[in-house]
């Protein structure tokens, strides 16, 4: 465990490495780093006394404490179509960074849907395109800054947190997109390719990823890559033992997949069966922008766990390893709440002794999420389905 001296050598050091004015240039007149690292719950962080280690170091034992701690990893938002940055005047800078880049991009992206619902079989669907923004060298000395103003009355939870906190966790992002496009052989859609390629300097020059630069397979449903597992037979199976009563569906899709592991059921390969359910919202699978579920909200975030799982787990783009399990959301648009475990948030008051009821592990609304007042009204923000959320990340170890 580090020493008070240490830890403030450390701290020091870091400021020195993460001075911000190494910001680009070309960025420091729209990026406001202190704006976006006030999106942020730090109160999230929750380090916690877990045990004793021992190790054996020169023929002799070694004592440590075990703590566990929950860190922010970045920003993800959902909305339209090329709608960069529209959660938050925070993240604006984005839709100005890459203007030249939506202009290019624009004719060849389907349009999808802050406003636009499609019906099918009777049931709406949202098309959402969700982002991921990452800490870059802009945002990293308020951050560390945040961070140890956050644990400075925690001794205990010293050791790993800056460290996990200040994780970059995209980079080369040109080349791994271009990587998805030769794996999966979208030839035919090599023209948005070589769009993106033209701005291959711009798309590395921070940790950003957006669902558009690889929509053939996160919009067009016959070319999303799930399709080739059996996914869909689980869903179609979920449907059918719950439509006596469809509302309740999503609430007791994670119970049903309990009984299906009881039942010894062997899943197909490449299936996570850990995100055929996403809590109470609904199914993980398919992993796509097409969101079948009635508030927009819960869509929204939705689609940030499909993008996110995808993206992090079949594809990796993003340094993240997404479970449900060691991801938690902080909502910032279109209201800022607490941490909540993916599965576990509606905007919908009347479901809320639902969630109450069916919450498990400790993550009740009444304890690991603030409800705002506003949540009691129908009244949302005009930006509501531009979902904005803080990604948290789950770490437990060992300090010696």
């Amino acid at each position: 465990m580090l020493s008070r001296r240490e830890f403030l050598k450390l701290i020091s050091k870091s400021f020195l490495l993460f001075n911000p004015f190494k910001v680009l240039f070309s960025f420091d007149s729209v990026i406001k780093p202190f704006e976006l690292v006030d999106l942020i719950d730090f109160s999230c962080l929750k380090c916690n006394f877990r045990g004793i280690c021992i190790k054996w170091e020169d023929g002799h034992p070694k004592i440590g404490v075990r703590i566990s701690y929950w860190v922010p990893a970045g920003f993800a938002e959902t909305g339209s179509a090329l709608e960069f940055g529209a959660s938050h005047p925070a993240l604006g800078f984005l839709s100005e960074l890459y203007k030249p880049l939506i202009d290019s991009l624009e004719p060849h992206i389907p349009k999808g849907g802050k406003t636009t619902t499609f019906v099918r079989g009777g049931e709406v669907y949202f098309k959402l395109y969700p982002h991921y923004l990452g800490w870059g060298n802009f945002t990293l000395s308020s951050l560390a800054h945040a961070v140890t103003a956050a644990i400075a009355g925690q001794p205990w939870c010293l050791c790993g947190v800056l460290e996990n906190a200040l994780k970059i966790r995209i980079s080369e992002v040109s080349r791994r997109v271009k990587s998805i496009y030769e794996h999966l052989d979208l030839s035919e859609y090599l023209e948005p390719l070589q769009k993106l390629e033209a701005f291959s300097s711009l798309l590395n020059s921070l940790p950003f990823f957006a669902a558009e630069f690889v929509f053939p397979i996160w919009i067009i449903d016959t070319l999303s890559p799930d399709i080739k597992t059996f996914a869909p037979f689980f869903n179609a199976l979920i449907k059918t033992l719950t439509e006596q009563n469809p509302p309740l569906g999503a609430l007791v899709c994670p119970h049903l997949m309990e009984y299906l592991f009881t039942r010894k059921i062997k899943f197909p390969s490449g299936v996570d069966p850990s995100f055929l359910c996403v809590g109470h919202w609904g199914f993980g699978y398919p992993r796509s922008g097409l969101i079948n579920h009635p508030d927009p909200l819960v869509a929204g975030l939705l689609s940030i766990a499909r993008f996110l799982h995808l993206f992090s787990r079949t594809f990796p783009v993003i340094d993240l390893a997404y479970s449900n399990q060691t991801v938690k959301f902080q909502m910032f648009n279109p209201h800022k709440t607490g941490c909540f475990k993916p599965g576990y948030y509606t905007s919908d008051p009347t479901a809320k002794p639902f969630f109450e009821t069916l919450s498990d592990k400790g993550y009740r609304l009444t304890n690991d999420l603030r409800l705002p007042d506003t949540l009691q009204t129908p009244s949302l923000k005009p930006n509501y389905r531009n979902v904005g959320v803080v990604i948290w990340k789950y770490y437990s170890h060992c300090c010696f």
